[in-house]
């Protein structure tokens, strides 16, 4: 399936995040009209355009995408974005998406990965550089999959999951909404509540006294 580049984007947020997204969008051809959000924290290509208020003075024919790591926090801002202007999505020209996977609305898919047959993304989802999803996974919204992470087939992932760098997930697992897994960890069952998920194999992080 072919993911056109959008011509043009405002994107929500303004840290780090913000910025390597814009500079990976200005280089497949998109224009990035500008960036909502925080005072910015570090230099930003294209003008700081003001705070989340500011949105409703941004053209609304131009398409949004949400930068921002916190799940939540996404999820609050895409649901902002939506309120009367379209979500964008961004797939790197350099990932590898099979024709019969299907990526929603506010998605980003970053280079070198590679999304198997049968894949849905939910709206918001972050894919990350190196990344391989395995065929008939569902990624639930808003979710975050690390760099170099790797899932394996029929795992279906809830809502904002996060999912460390470099974590492994074997196929046919089910984890719950706002799970979080560590960087590293192995994750070889289900994963049944929210909370942190770490080691090799994963298991859950437990509070200090």
């Amino acid at each position: 399936m072919s993911h056109a580049i959008p011509d043009r984007v405002v994107i929500l947020g303004t840290g780090g995040f913000a910025l390597e997204l814009a500079q990976l969008m200005g280089d497949c051809g998109c224009r990035v009209v500008g960036f909502v959000g925080p005072q910015p924290d570090c230099p930003l290509p294209e003008p700081w355009l003001g705070g989340d208020d500011s949105l409703s003075t941004v053209n609304t024919h131009i398409p949004a995408l949400v930068a921002a790591g916190q799940p939540h926090l996404r999820q609050r801002l895409l649901a902002l974005a939506a309120a009367g202007r379209a979500l964008a999505r961004f797939v790197h020209p350099a990932a590898l998406v099979s024709s019969a996977a299907r990526i929603d609305e506010g998605c980003m898919v970053y280079p070198n990965s590679t999304i198997h047959a049968g894949v849905h993304l939910e709206s918001g989802v972050l894919v990350n550089s190196n990344v391989s999803v395995g065929h008939e996974t569902r990624i639930g919204p808003c979710c975050n999959i690390g760099p170099g992470s790797s899932l394996g087939g029929r795992i279906r992932l809830g809502a904002r999951v996060f999912v460390g760098i470099g974590a492994s997930l074997i196929e046919k697992l089910d984890v719950a909404d706002d799970a979080i897994i560590g960087a590293g960890a192995a994750v070889i069952r289900s994963i049944p509540a929210a909370g942190t998920w770490v080691g090799v194999p994963a298991r859950p992080l437990e509070p200090r006294p």
